[in-house]
């Protein structure tokens, strides 16, 4: 049985309490098949996705997608998440695996993206659009959720190259011709979380000219670097 809840716009289970912002509470309601989130820097695009996948835990199979190389990085984001909630849970750390209530989290890189086919029931893609040197991820991506947009509910939270129109996403999503049935856009601007340190954003706006702070701050567009 699933023990996280989310009131209102507080997300809590058990002790443990955060408070989305209307943007990340949209997202994480949002009941279209396909949602596509593109978020500033430090606006909490994965956190909100973090919170969309736990709430969806109902005897359920999730794969969860990642940069290549950061599957160690969103499960331990995970893993906080759960240890602070004081749940009970199995972490398979040779698998990248988490067992929790009657759920399993599988954390896969991108790279293998052609292994959920069949098996699971949601799939999360976290910051598609960053791994700009190869593109051929992104229309293999985008061929795979064609395939099984029918039986996988899919959300993707891509950060989307400054100045650079990611073939897929934007065909998934942007292009009115080819965008997929029954999905949505949303916009996470950076000034939304209220967890940054203070003049973080601020900060962006002296290091980046007008134009660049419109992609970092309002999440239309974020550059590689940002996204580091």
């Amino acid at each position: 049985m699933n023990k996280f809840k989310l009131n209102n716009n507080e997300f809590s289970c058990n002790d443990y309490k955060i408070k989305l912002s209307e943007t990340q509470l949209e997202f994480v309601l949002s009941d279209e098949k396909h949602v596509c989130m593109t978020h500033g820097f430090g606006a909490g695009g994965t956190t909100a996705l973090i919170t969309k996948a736990l709430l969806n835990l109902n005897n359920t199979k999730i794969v969860y997608f990642c940069l290549p190389n950061f599957e160690k990085i969103i499960a331990e984001n995970i893993l906080s998440v759960l240890r602070d909630s004081d749940v009970n849970y199995k972490y398979n750390d040779e698998e990248n695996s988490i067992n929790i209530f009657d759920s399993v989290i599988d954390i896969i890189s991108l790279v293998d993206y052609d292994i959920i086919e069949n098996k699971y029931d949601n799939a999360y893609i976290d910051e598609l659009g960053v791994y700009e040197e190869i593109e051929s991820y992104y229309r293999k991506v985008r061929l795979s959720l064609k395939n099984i947009q029918s039986t996988i509910n899919t959300v993707v939270v891509p950060e989307i190259t400054y100045g650079h129109e990611v073939n897929g996403i934007f065909d998934l999503f942007f292009n009115k011709k080819t965008r997929i049935p029954n999905s949505k856009i949303i916009s996470l601007n950076s000034k939304e979380n209220k967890h940054l340190p203070l003049g973080f954003v601020d900060l962006l706006k002296t290091h980046f000219s007008k134009i660049e702070c419109s992609g970092y701050i309002n999440g239309h567009v974020v550059t590689v670097l940002a996204a580091r």
